[in-house]
């Protein structure tokens, strides 16, 4: 009795296929009872088991070897649109979406963005343990190795180098980043990003790269977007087009401040200035200094106008220390004040000061404390 034929299916999945899906009529994905075998024995000779998550060396993928492509046909045909064509996309056009994207930047090196949502550890054969940032594309996974998302610390202070690089990695969670795709992994369904390549080609085009006129895009004294990609205490990381550098708190606001991670946030923005530049020209590498309060006027200069003497107003108690309790004025300066006699206030408290001295030249301002919602 002849087997009944079977008609292929085209099914959806958000996940890396190995094959690129080709649009056929019911006619031609017909086949014979003895096709149907020996497709299917081949196909179980090709199933090797995984052996490991990212290999240690990606080369290119030929056509093959490349992201695949969901059905855009499935239930698009019968949808309403208001203006005849449609604007909205589904879970497969924004799929697709994605895997172009991932092609583009393979083949050409286009730059990604987006932002480390996690780290992995993975037991590679041949390597051993490997920690890699964990990113998504839509619904693509891309994994960057660690020596290919974050420049190894150049001061140790002691600490493993390996470790204090982990510890690099971890700090940058939830920053956003470039990156550009150098291969794919099809045995784990994912794409192999670098973040150091990304940062590479943006350096030379933003550094060195010069206009018609012969200047270049970022120079001293200019003001740049920067990327806040890791806040401890004493200040924070940010990347300037393909640089990364370290801003100390002196440099983050004219007001005291004691703790950076209390006003910055990992994956936010902020305007700096540019104050120096090193060029590594052998290497296209830059080192650069940068500033974020001398992006404005000091608010302090405007401030200090509008205090009297012996009046009182209101502020902040940003840091006690043994040189006395200072205070954020709500005009916003600061002002240095005695220890009160009822009691030291803690940090944060909100504070009544009575203005005792002013210096105009040099812009800074004494008082008392009269009144504290909270002391020691």
């Amino acid at each position: 009795m002849p087997r009944k034929k079977k008609t292929a299916e085209v099914v959806e999945e958000p996940i890396v296929q190995i094959e690129t899906i080709k649009t056929t009529t019911p006619s031609e994905t017909e086949e014979t009872p003895k096709e149907n075998t020996t497709k299917k024995e081949a196909s179980t000779k090709a199933k090797k088991p995984a052996t490991s998550v990212m290999p240690e060396k990606m080369s290119s993928t030929s056509d093959e070897e490349k992201l695949g492509v969901a059905d855009k046909r499935r239930n698009t045909e019968h949808i309403l649109t208001i203006n005849g064509e449609r604007s909205v996309k589904t879970k497969a056009d924004r799929y697709n979406d994605a895997v172009i994207d991932i092609r583009e930047s393979l083949q050409n090196g286009r730059i990604l963005t987006d932002t480390i949502d996690g780290i992995e550890e993975h037991n590679v054969d041949g390597v051993g343990k490997i920690t890699v940032a964990v990113l998504n594309h839509g619904d693509i996974k891309v994994c960057i190795r660690l020596e290919d998302a974050v420049v190894p610390p150049r001061r140790t202070r002691g600490v493993e180098s390996a470790e204090g690089h982990q510890y690099m990695l971890t700090k940058r969670l939830g920053a956003e980043i470039d990156y550009v795709i150098i291969g794919i992994d099809n045995e784990a369904n994912i794409a192999v990003g670098s973040r150091l390549k990304a940062m590479e080609a943006k350096r030379k085009h933003f550094y060195f790269k010069e206009d018609r006129e012969g200047n270049k895009h970022i120079y001293p004294d200019a003001i740049a977007e920067a990327r806040i990609v890791a806040v401890i205490q004493k200040g924070i990381f940010v990347e300037i087009f393909g640089a990364e550098t370290f801003i100390p708190l002196e440099e983050l606001s004219y007001q005291r401040m004691f703790n950076a991670e209390e006003q910055f946030a990992v994956g936010n923005r902020v305007l700096v200035k540019i104050q120096d530049i090193s060029y590594d020209i052998e290497n296209y590498d830059v080192s650069v200094k940068a500033s974020v309060k001398r992006t404005e006027e000091n608010p302090a200069l405007k401030a200090i106008k509008g205090l009297q003497l012996k009046q009182r107003y209101v502020g902040t108690v940003t840091q006690v220390d043994v040189e006395g309790v200072f205070v954020k004025l709500n005009c916003g300066i600061d002002c240095k004040c005695k220890f009160p006699p009822r009691g030291r206030p803690v940090r944060g408290s909100k504070v009544t000061v009575a203005i005792t001295w002013i210096d105009q030249k040099n812009c800074r301002v004494w008082g008392n404390i009269i009144s504290s919602s909270a002391v020691l």
